[in-house]
């Protein structure tokens, strides 16, 4: 081993594709620094090296005032061509700069010999990325040039003012300890080149050390108890084939959280000092090693991020990954992670979203664009939706992989075509997100077929299973959204009810003068309920009805926790599940999901001191199988099941309500049974489960208030009073329209009027707007009998419903709702009183309705 020297070599440095050469000798204890170009003579720099050789003597006259200078001996300066003087010494009159300093030739200047070390191992920078913290890996980050391999030493400084070497090896990562904290480290790297020379006829290998690079950081901190904390076993190791565990997470951009939008009103809970990225980065990198991943998608990336930490970290414990920055002025985007010991790359595409979509709604521009065709009805119709399409800046990651080894040692497992991303954001823009996942697994049909014949022998010839992965933004708290449904049925009518909610966007209206990303987080905390859902037309808008078109996706997918968590994302005014794992399911399990923290366990919103992000990481534990049978996804139960009231269940109530039976359901005061009121059958038997008089009208229940005007006769109403009395308690009797498709004529037939609710309670609001239809609601009880407030209150009642939702105790109010005339103009009459009656007479009187006695 040779260990460089700067007083006995000339150290030159020779970049590719550089004109020119820098070149460095220390003369008499002074380090000499040249920049020459590769095509000059030498001559040139020689004469350079020879004149600052020259070393002025001072040395006054008797009586003279200016010094006399007396120039000391001119040294010779040559080049050999060897590493000694044995060798023939060049012509500096007629040899190039590139061809004198050469690798083991020999320069002398005066009687000072030095070696020639051509592009010697440096180190060009090291630092530490991020707040240093007991129990998480330090993993320098090195810039380093012509290097091989680096030896690395840690020491700690102690108590006595002395370092302490604590590690020493070639690898960097090092882990401070609780007794550390407080404490000072250093970390030397010292770069090492394996280098062969010949002299003579002899051959020499060896290894050339470097000038090492030192750096001081710290203290070291103490760190707070990891997110993975209780969402995992202690014991939690890596998977073995053919198991493997996938985990998704948006880890906050830093750009998104160092806001004055971020710090006082989206984060404002949290300190700044939890929000800056030195101290949310090493708990990020952490939380990822605790959960042991063979496959990790990010979201929210920042680029400096990915380069400084993430990547050449997880690179140190066998992870291999990609990143995608977004379109648009962002930094940040996707990234995906996978153990290179499990997995490895066979191809990878990046989606940019807007390049698949016209650019505005001419014939021309959707004629040519990739995917314009199959949406022509709604491009056609919105120049909004065209502008949108193209501002929007989502991206897709589809990485192609295969497990580690040859074909034939893989046994269940297979390819995998992973497709990560952050969908867009806008309480209003649930069309654009059902667009771009539809957009996605399009494209991903299309990877698959190419890589089955680009790549049939690195596949095996196993067409891979597709793992859909990513913050899809697309909550289920109001109903079952468009992308969800697409992904789990791989079907979308054009009638969706979420269809209809972006028929007012408009870019114009989606930035707020902020980042379009950051706008997004804040637009979650205004509009976080199915009010600030509705679409909003303002009063001067002339924007055309944009209509929904069927979809049809290649794939049909299952998400790996079944919805079941609460949320992911857990802000102020706002929480949702956003973030999935979806999968195929032909050669797929599931085998367990990492528990998801209750609100009491988070002690708070996110992010915090413990939680470094916004949203929780959704780690699943899947395996590879046979083939199995193709699941056929069945929704039906046993007459008279009980289901929680959760949002995850209302696929079945949609299922049940579209077989035209009855469903028992909470509402903001009662139980209530519930069927389609288009249907004359669940009609029908609402009567019969109640033993209820034919002559005794039912009420309908609708989501919103957009669909009243759909069923009654409302342009006699003061302007916004449905608005302030429902979603409530209170349901208002008006004039029911004629041959609505979604009123059964069996529906109360003779009467003119019709009882409509809409109920204070989300999860039968979001069934309402599933099956987009009115829905027939009475209380749960035989006629007669008390209003159930309890399922287990309901008697024979539950027994004859198809499904019972239960929410548990609703309250000791058994009174139901209070039921309010609105049929004449400018008057209203009580027909019952009941729930927040006082308020509801408050509301109308101050609208100027008068009480008129029936």
């Amino acid at each position: 081993m040779a260990q460089l020297e700067l007083g006995k070599a000339a150290i030159v440095r020779i970049l590719p594709n550089e004109p020119s050469m820098t070149i460095q000798v220390q003369i008499g204890g002074k380090v000499r620094n040249l920049d020459r170009p590769q095509d000059e003579l030498v001559e040139k720099p020689l004469m350079r090296l020879q004149k600052s050789c020259q070393n002025p003597k001072k040395k006054k006259k008797k009586n003279a005032v200016e010094a006399e200078v007396v120039q000391s001996e001119v040294p010779q300066v040559s080049i050999y061509m060897g590493p000694d003087e044995s060798y023939p010494a060049l012509d500096p009159g007629t040899t190039t700069n590139r061809d004198a300093w050469r690798q083991d030739y020999l320069l002398k200047i005066g009687q000072a010999a030095y070696s020639i070390i051509v592009n010697p191992p440096s180190v060009e920078k090291l630092h530490v990325h991020g707040t240093v913290f007991s129990g998480i890996p330090i993993i320098p980050h090195l810039d380093a040039v012509f290097t091989d391999f680096v030896e690395w030493q840690w020491e700690v400084r102690n108590q006595s003012n002395e370092w302490v070497s604590m590690s020493r090896g070639k690898h960097p990562a090092w882990t401070p300890s609780e007794n550390d904290v407080g404490c000072m480290l250093r970390v030397s790297c010292t770069p090492i080149q394996n280098r062969s020379k010949f002299i003579h006829d002899s051959h020499e290998e060896y290894e050339l050390r470097g000038f090492g690079s030192t750096l001081e950081i710290g203290p070291v901190h103490p760190a707070p108890p990891s997110a993975s904390l209780g969402r995992i076993p202690n014991n939690h190791s890596w998977t073995t084939s053919p198991e493997f565990r996938v985990m998704t997470y948006n880890i906050l951009a830093d750009q998104y959280a160092s806001t004055d939008t971020a710090k006082n009103e989206i984060f404002s809970h949290c300190p700044n000092e939890f929000l800056e990225w030195q101290y949310r980065r090493p708990l990020i990198f952490k939380e990822i090693l605790d959960y042991k991943p063979d496959i990790a998608c990010l979201q929210e990336v920042d680029a400096s991020a990915f380069n400084l930490l993430l990547d050449p970290s997880l690179k140190e414990f066998g992870f291999e990954g990609v990143y995608t920055n977004k379109a648009g002025r962002v930094t940040e985007g996707s990234a995906t992670f996978w153990r290179s010991d499990r997995f490895q790359l066979v191809d990878r595409l990046e989606m940019e979203m807007r390049q698949f979509f016209p650019k505005n709604s001419s014939q021309e521009e959707i004629d040519q664009s990739p995917l314009g065709p199959a949406l022509r009805p709604m491009l056609q119709s919105s120049s909004n939706l065209c502008e949108a399409l193209q501002k929007v800046g989502t991206i897709a990651q589809l990485t192609l992989l295969v497990p580690h080894g040859p074909p034939s040692s893989w046994g269940l497992s297979r390819p995998l075509c992973v497709i990560n991303t952050h969908l867009f954001y806008h309480y209003a823009a649930p069309h654009i997100r059902t667009i771009h996942v539809w957009a996605m697994l399009r494209q991903a049909e299309e990877f698959i077929e190419r890589a089955m014949v680009d790549h049939e022998h690195a596949l095996g010839g196993s067409r891979p299973s597709v793992l859909f992965c990513g913050d899809l933004n697309s909550d289920i708290n109001d109903g079952i959204p468009g992308t969800v449904q697409l992904l789990r049925t791989g079907n979308l009518s054009e009638n969706y009810w979420d269809w209809k909610f972006g028929t007012d966007f408009a870019w114009g209206n989606a930035g707020r003068g902020q980042d379009e990303e950051e706008s997004g987080e804040l637009a979650k905390m205004v509009h976080s309920d199915v009010e600030g859902l509705s679409p909003v037309r303002q009063a001067d808008s002339n924007l055309p009805i944009v209509p929904g078109v069927s979809l049809k996706s290649p794939f049909s997918l299952e998400t790996a926790d079944g919805m079941i968590p609460e949320f992911t994302n857990f802000v102020k005014g706002y929480q949702g599940l956003l973030d999935y794992v979806w999968f195929q399911q032909d050669f797929i399990r599931v085998n367990g999901v990492a528990n998801c923290p209750t609100k009491m366990e988070l002690g708070g919103y996110l992010p915090s001191e413990q939680y470094p992000s916004d949203h929780l990481a959704v780690v699943a534990d899947l395996e590879f199988v046979e083939e199995q049978q193709q699941i056929t996804k069945t929704m039906m139960h046993p007459h008279g099941t009980h289901m929680e009231a959760a949002f995850r269940n209302i696929p079945f109530a949609e299922d049940a309500l579209q077989r035209e039976q009855v469903i028992a359901v909470p509402t903001d005061t009662i139980y209530g049974i519930a069927g389609l009121a288009s249907s004359s059958k669940s009609i029908q038997e609402i009567y019969a489960i109640k033993r209820r008089d034919f002559e005794k009208p039912l009420a309908v229940c609708v989501a919103d208030h957009e669909d009243i005007p759909d069923i009654c006769h409302v342009d006699h109403l003061p302007p916004n009073i449905l608005k302030r009395l429902l979603p409530g308690p209170v349901t208002v009797v008006l004039d029911r329209k004629k041959g609505c498709p979604g009123l059964s004529d069996d529906l109360n037939p003779g009467i003119d009027a019709l009882a409509v609710r809409i109920p204070d309670f989300p999860f039968l609001r979001a069934i309402c707007r599933q099956v987009q239809t009115p829905l027939a609601l009475t209380s749960a009880n035989i006629s007669g009998d008390q209003s159930p407030v309890r399922t287990d209150e309901m008697g024979g009642v539950a027994e004859q419903c198809a499904l019972i939702f239960d929410h548990g105790f609703l309250g000791e109010q058994r009174s139901g709702s209070t039921i309010i005339d609105l049929r004449k103009p400018s008057a209203f009459s009580i027909i019952r009183e009941g729930s927040a009656f006082e308020e509801t007479v408050s509301i109308l009187t101050q609208n100027g309705l008068v009480l008129e006695e029936r």
